[in-house]
């Protein structure tokens, strides 16, 4: 007979959980809910990548969900007076941020995000890291260490929005931009 494994635990019915090292918190304790919050990033990312027309895209994308596993390392079991999110994974961020904006039109006015599926699930990844990195901000306060996945969640926001304008150009999609209430029409 096959033996198959058992997918829940029952440990947390009655609302706490297990951090590494056996600790047990609440179910809303801030590191559970960061965890969560980079869990759905990863999650949107990769549902991104499953629209990615784009190989260059797809690949930066990739080795981003395994960034956002070192982040969540970091959450829950900080390191000694350094942290594992390295100045090496920012720049290659910016890297990538460098090389797909140089091909970018200017623009003077807010994008509305929308279009296709590849690009409107880059946008819809922008804002959930966004919040992540809101909840990030607010954990640093106590944990020094987090401060390098503050500024990695950065660049990421602002790779997304690139990368969906990327996508948008080299996929033919006309940008939308934001007319704001005072100006004229064009």
């Amino acid at each position: 007979m096959l033996h198959m494994p058992k997918f829940y635990t029952g440990s947390g019915d009655k609302g706490e959980t297990t951090l590494l090292g056996g600790v047990r918190v609440g179910k809303d304790d801030e590191r559970v809910n960061a965890l969560g919050e980079l869990d759905e990033a990863n999650c949107i990312i990769g549902f991104a990548r499953s629209f990615a027309k784009l190989p260059e895209v797809d690949s930066i994308l990739e080795k981003v969900q395994k960034d956002l596993f070192t982040i969540g390392l970091e959450v829950v079991a900080p390191l000694q007076n350094r942290s594992r999110v390295s100045e090496e994974m920012v720049k290659a961020l910016e890297e990538h941020l460098n090389r797909l904006a140089k091909d970018l039109p200017e623009y003077h006015r807010f994008v509305i995000p929308n279009g296709t599926p590849d690009v409107a699930s880059l946008y819809l990844a922008r804002s959930v890291v966004r919040r992540v990195e809101r909840t990030i901000v607010k954990m640093a306060r106590s944990a020094p260490n987090l401060l390098p996945s503050i500024k990695y969640l950065n660049r990421l926001s602002s790779l997304l929005y690139v990368a969906a304008r990327y996508t948008a150009l080299k996929t033919g999609l006309v940008e939308k931009e934001w007319v704001g209430c005072n100006e004229p029409k064009q």
